[in-house]
């Protein structure tokens, strides 16, 4: 739960009003999606579409007594008079603001995961992969966006034991805002490829951006064969690598495929040992080593790295 006073403080926002007595349990951003009313604040944001502030005389007959404001706009009093308001500069940066705070009171494991491709299905595959090992938080469907990493975020709590979160970019001056918000302590960067090229000089310049989500991270995991991602890491970055190169961290030594299933042989610290996939197509099995290697990162045993790969058949890939 989260006091409104304390966000005001986080935020640096200015109280326009505060005649509510409630804690916030939800942060609301889109209008059509109320749950829990009185549990949440709404955060109105100036959309190039949508003005969030429209929504407000709505939001309050059906219960809502807690609002983020980025302008003052003509309110009645009887909301006024009940409610809590506060009004910043810019909503997305102070809710930012908020889930950077948050984070900062949870001293657990994150993984951020940031490339072209892939990215929420090795989050999830992860998550199912991990599930008997750790109480996990992750970033729900697709919600790595500027908005989207800080309602992931806040989701975190005292229980869990591990979080998931992914990020994505379009443009310059984005990834340093998110790495704040996360704070990754581990980081997958699954591939770099056309996405978003149009926000960016070059694909260079999009590989530097992505990298900054990671400038704090003590270990990167990436594939040692994937020639963009390697070329553009920076040096202080520490990896921990796949591939099928000896200088890999973890070595693909063979792949045998058998109808929609595969039988992979892996070398790491000195020793080979087996698994079985239950895929085979090259898309999946690169997805799938992101996921095998943070498992060994985080020093999973084998066993059950094995028994856990046998259940990902649930789960549409894409």
């Amino acid at each position: 739960m989260f006091e409104f006073t304390k966000l005001a403080e986080t935020t640096g926002g200015r109280i326009i009003a505060q005649n509510w007595v409630g804690t916030i349990g939800h942060f609301l951003t889109d209008s059509r999606k109320v749950v829990n009313p009185q549990a949440s604040l709404f955060i109105a944001i100036c959309g190039q579409r949508h003005d969030g502030h429209d929504h407000i005389g709505t939001l309050y007959k059906q219960g809502v007594r807690q609002f983020m404001i980025e302008h003052e706009v003509r309110l009645d009093h009887l909301i006024i008079d009940n409610c809590n308001i506060l009004l910043v500069p810019n909503a997305v940066l102070a809710l930012q603001k908020v889930a950077s705070h948050h984070r900062q009171q949870h001293d657990i494991p994150v993984i951020a995961i940031t490339g072209s491709n892939g990215k929420t299905i090795v989050k999830e595959w992860l998550g199912q992969l991990l599930a008997e090992t750790y109480k996990i938080v992750k970033s729900p469907k697709s919600y790595n966006s500027q908005l989207g990493v800080p309602l992931s975020v806040l989701q975190m709590n005292e229980w869990h034991s591990i979080a998931i979160f992914e990020a994505g970019i379009s443009t310059n001056g984005e990834m340093q805002k998110l790495q704040q918000v996360i704070q990754p302590t581990y980081g997958i960067f699954t591939n770099l490829g056309s996405a978003h090229d149009e926000g960016f000089r070059n694909r260079a310049e999009k590989a530097h951006e992505k990298w900054l989500l990671f400038s704090e991270c003590d270990r990167v995991i990436y594939c040692k064969d994937h020639e963009p991602v390697v070329a553009s890491k920076p040096e202080y970055i520490s990896g921990f690598t796949w591939g099928r190169g000896p200088d890999a961290d973890v070595q693909i030594v063979d792949i045998r495929r058998q109808h929609f299933r595969c039988t992979m042989t892996l070398r790491y610290q000195q020793s080979e040992f087996t698994l079985k996939l239950p895929f085979a197509d090259a898309v999946a099995i690169e997805n799938l080593m992101h996921c095998i290697v943070v498992m060994l990162l985080l020093e999973v045993p084998k066993d059950h790295i094995f028994e856990q790969l046998q259940h990902l058949d649930s789960i549409s890939h894409r």
